[in-house]
């Protein structure tokens, strides 16, 4: 698929995402209204969602997941464009009918410690899983 299909399939992905974490961050923050997706990605770069604190949200939707490479090739976009940000990588990815997945650092870094760069651990988890890990302190944990 490419073209106007792929681009709506990606918008489409993004305001899914978008709302999931509008509804799971609503009382946690002032106005989730912030969280949007970033309109100038294709002209200027950036996450594909900004306004969520401390991450660095980049959103695939795709027929089928390439475990391995591919995955690890939107990991490397992912954290590549967080370190720009200032803020944690933040992947979130699913397969057509399948649910969102979310690939995340573990706990900082050592390179946030003063090390040299160091790619840190990363897992993966169901979105829900996330959030409940990421919020369980009624704000981000990262």
């Amino acid at each position: 698929m490419g073209g106007k299909m792929s681009r709506d399939k990606g918008k489409g992905g993004e305001l899914e995402v978008r709302d999931l974490f509008r509804t799971a961050l609503q009382g946690l923050m002032p106005d989730v209204t912030v969280i949007r997706r970033n309109h100038q990605q294709a002209e200027i770069g950036g996450a594909d969602l900004v306004g969520v604190p401390y991450l660095s949200v980049e959103v695939k939707r795709v027929k089928q997941i390439v475990w391995g490479k591919g995955l690890m090739d939107w990991w490397e976009q992912c954290t590549v464009q967080a370190e720009e940000d200032g803020k944690y990588p933040c992947l979130v990815f699913r397969q057509d009918h399948g649910k969102w997945l979310v690939m995340y650092y573990t706990y900082p870094t050592q390179k946030e410690a003063g090390a040299q760069a160091y790619p840190g651990i990363f897992l993966w988890n169901t979105f829900e899983t996330f959030l409940k890990i990421g919020f369980q302190w009624r704000g981000p944990c990262w």
